[in-house]
């Protein structure tokens, strides 16, 4: 039997070190530094080791913040950290889209509504399934602005995110994203793209992405079955709590000044 490698090996041990809750949810592993020492490993293994443990989702790892455990089993569900842009436009990257068809559309005034966009503005609209190491997660609609100038043929082949290959081709960055989530229910035509019982519970997400001046250019509506995503949302306080003083009057408080 060929010898297992050694980062496979540590990542099983730490996986084993997680599952008996020697470091509680929530808690930091030991550095990579310190993974080293311990295990007696060169920085690359214990950086390795810890991807595997990334990918099953049992970890998260944040420059500055360590690495945190999230969960002591794997799930079968695809988990988005939120954090910032960075960690938003990431999802695009790790959950590949397969086209499956594009058109040029206007927007009724019901999509306008559902979207966050101007009734009667023309898109390109890109239908396609996410898939995240090899299974379908999700069904998404994307509409590229018609004035980006795009065609579907600059995203069939491309790996990168949509908002990435028109940021190279284009000229065109995302400057800020705006989100909406919903709970939902499955649609029959999404149902049978991602072989699920129509009526399910789905989670929707739908995505704005604006470049600097405003103006949005791409929108994205996703839906997430109920047990193939979730989201791990992480707040930390930031700055100096002010002391408050309350009125005489119920429900109105100001900061002290």
């Amino acid at each position: 039997m060929p010898r297992q490698a050694r980062y496979v090996s540590l990542a099983a041990e730490l996986r084993r070190s997680i599952q008996r809750g020697d470091v509680e949810i929530g808690g930091l592993l030991p550095t990579e530094v310190a993974l080293c020492r311990a295990h007696k490993v060169s920085r690359h293994t214990a950086r390795a080791a810890l991807a595997l443990l990334e990918d099953a989702h049992l970890i998260e790892r944040r420059p500055g913040l360590g690495t945190r455990v999230i969960a002591r089993e794997e799930s079968s569900a695809f988990v988005q950290p939120l954090g910032g842009l960075a960690e938003l436009l990431q999802y695009a990257r790790n959950a590949r889209l397969q086209i499956s068809s594009a058109a040029s559309v206007t927007l009724s005034a019901g999509d306008a509504q559902r979207l966050g966009a101007p009734a009667r503005s023309a898109w390109l609209n890109i239908e396609g399934v996410r898939r995240a190491s090899g299974a379908p997660i999700a069904v998404t609609s994307i509409y590229v602005a018609d004035a980006i100038g795009a065609s579907v043929d600059d995203f069939r082949r491309s790996r990168r995110a949509v908002t990435e290959e028109i940021e190279r081709r284009y000229g065109v960055a995302v400057e800020s994203i705006s989100q909406t989530i919903r709970a939902e229910r499955m649609t029959a035509a999404d149902a049978a793209a991602l072989k699920v019982e129509p009526g399910a519970p789905i989670m929707r997400t739908v995505r704005r992405y604006a470049a600097a001046s405003g103006r949005i250019f791409v929108i994205s509506d996703t839906r997430h079955p109920g047990d193939r995503f979730a989201y791990d949302l992480h707040y930390r306080r930031e700055g100096t709590l002010r002391p408050f003083r309350v009125d005489s009057k119920p429900g109105r408080a100001h900061p002290r000044r």
